[in-house]
């Protein structure tokens, strides 16, 4: 899909499923690494060329809840709780 732009806000937030599906697709890479290790060694990478975010990407969606979280938690552990 062609990545779509969109304003930060509400709308631009990433569904769960989203975020395990980056985590299966990359978790031999991942392991027990931080949201650090993702946003400068997959998110900035898959995204450097569209200039998009990573929500814009993969399909941005309305956040109806927003968690908030620690960068320095393992990613693993942020998406399963």
């Amino acid at each position: 899909p062609q990545p779509c732009a969109c304003p930060k806000g509400p709308d631009r937030a990433i569904a769960l499923g989203k975020l395990f599906d980056v985590l299966q697709a990359f978790s031999i890479h991942i392991l027990d690494r931080t949201a650090y290790y993702m946003n400068g060694n997959i998110f900035r990478p898959l995204t450097k060329t569209c200039k998009r975010s990573y929500a814009e990407l993969v399909g941005p969606s309305r956040v109806e809840w927003f968690v908030s979280h620690y960068w320095g938690t393992a990613f693993r552990h942020f998406c399963e709780s």
